[in-house]
């Protein structure tokens, strides 16, 4: 007498008797599992694509240094001239470059429009509020490219399909010839045909066609998310330049300044409250 167990093996090993041994997959089932595969490659390497022409350049920013600057009182400098000699006060760096240098030979020329711009320089040189406007221009650049594209796209659309469009063909055909219009003025114009504005016609429909109004759709929403992944790179660089709570003026107040200063006044001009 078998057990249960050995009467399952028996029937496994009589199927594959039956099937004459083991079965071969469908060809057209790996090929179908390929093209799977394709298309999901192909799609992620368009996400990537896209994440990075979208994507914050961090790669465009220098890291900050780890040092930081403290208020120096000028009665103190006789002691700094004590604790630090000559020859280790200032160290000449060979590796050094100025950033305007730097800003002239990798950003200030047309050759260099393809290349991310350095907003970090461009801040450390110019201030935040330049940084954050060409930092704005690049993004704002960059994310017409796919509207561009698409309003190409609408655009050969119209022109494509110019002539199989029905009234413009009515307009520019033999109805058109048979249809009087009245004058444009009340004494100096005559009558004319309606077949005359068929130029006009085709070039209203080139750009104002179906494909139009899904562009204008797609415009929309592009809009709304350019304004939100703005926000998001503006959010980022505010942090990474530590300028969330900045305020506007014309030069930092020094701390002994501030110390000693007892009201403020607002100026009639811009607004805002200075010391006095």
């Amino acid at each position: 007498m078998k057990l249960p167990i050995e009467k399952t093996e028996d029937r496994k090993e009589d199927t594959k008797k039956d099937s004459g041994g083991d079965t071969e997959e469908d060809p057209s089932t790996q090929t179908t599992v390929i093209s799977q595969q394709e298309q999901s490659d192909n799609w992620n390497h368009f996400v990537r694509w896209i994440q990075r022409m979208f994507g914050y350049q961090r790669s465009s920013t220098r890291d900050q240094p780890s040092y930081r600057t403290t208020v120096y009182s000028l009665s103190k400098i006789e002691q700094f001239i004590k604790f630090f000699d000559k020859r280790n006060r200032s160290e000449p760096d060979p590796n050094y470059s100025s950033g305007e240098n730097k800003l002239r030979r990798e950003w200030a020329t047309i050759r260099k429009c393809l290349k991310p711009q350095p907003f970090d320089l461009i801040r450390s040189y110019m201030g935040e509020k330049v940084a954050f406007y060409f930092a704005a221009m690049d993004s704002y650049t960059i994310a017409l490219i796919l509207p561009s594209i698409v309003g190409l796209i609408v655009f050969i659309y119209g022109a494509a399909t110019v002539t199989s469009d029905k009234s413009t063909s009515d307009i520019c055909g033999s109805f058109g010839q048979n249809i009087d219009m009245c004058p444009l003025c009340d004494k100096t114009c005559s009558f004319w045909k309606l077949s005359d504005s068929c130029t006009y016609a085709q070039i209203s429909y080139v750009f104002d066609n179906v494909a139009t109004v899904i562009f204008a759709i797609l415009m929309s929403i592009w809009a709304r998310g350019f304004v939100e992944w703005w926000k998001r790179s503006q959010s980022e660089m505010q942090y990474q330049w530590d300028s969330i709570d900045f305020q506007e003026c014309n030069e930092p107040i020094r701390a002994d300044f501030e110390k000693k200063v007892l009201s403020k006044r607002v100026n009639p001009r811009t607004g805002v409250s200075t010391f006095v």
